[in-house]
């Protein structure tokens, strides 16, 4: 074999091996991919869709209450938040007696999967006591424990107990002769807050 022969063959080899590797680029899209084929569509959702958001709302009382006469204010807090209490609507106050009043809030939590929490916010404090006997009542207001978790539906009305607890304090500085025959209240304000809470911190 002459060493023309040979060069040619190497030559050819190599212009085999240089046509190959440019295939292989062109198939490769340059030196990314192979190109395989491709198509891109928009698609829309229909706006018929009946998926919609949820809501939270309170919608006032249910009718106006009542009031309980639920014990002494030397009761521990235990005993008095357990009382069943007395009806007293036209209860005769003095010192020492625990009155409540109790109703019932309405309220709408509409959402699948939504767990709300009914508290009270805030009230008028003694603002709202005759003033004959601001210093004398202590108020608490407050939802019940328990009582004010609410699991959303399909918007149907809830009624949730809210309580209003006065205590007519023993206090012989302030239990003059102005403090007998008063109205125990002049008008009284308390603010509720409905509010979504995390379902994970309800079911743990």
């Amino acid at each position: 074999m002459t060493d023309n022969t040979s060069t040619k063959r190497t030559s050819l080899a190599l212009r085999g091996a240089i046509s190959a590797a440019t295939a292989t680029a062109v198939l490769l899209g340059g030196f990314g991919a192979f190109a395989l084929w491709q198509h891109q569509e928009t698609l829309t959702i229909s706006d018929d869709s009946t998926i919609q958001t949820g809501s939270l709302t309170i919608n006032g009382m249910e009718g106006d209450g009542n009031w309980f006469y639920i014990g002494n204010v030397d009761d521990s807090e235990a005993t008095l938040d357990s009382a069943a209490g007395t009806p007293a609507d036209d209860h005769v106050l003095s010192p020492g007696d625990v009155v409540e009043w109790r109703g019932l809030v309405n309220v709408t939590a509409k959402g699948s999967e939504m767990v709300a929490e009914l508290r009270v916010t805030g009230n008028s404090g003694n603002d709202g006591i005759a003033s004959e006997l601001f210093d004398l009542i202590n108020v608490q207001s407050f939802v019940p424990e328990g009582d004010g978790l609410i699991h959303g539906n399909d918007g149907t009305p809830q009624q949730i107990p809210v309580r209003v607890r006065f205590s007519f304090a023993y206090d012989d500085e302030f239990l003059g002769a102005e403090t007998q025959g008063q109205d125990l209240l002049n008008g009284f304000d308390f603010d509720l807050t409905l509010e979504q809470v995390r379902s994970s911190s309800v079911n743990g």
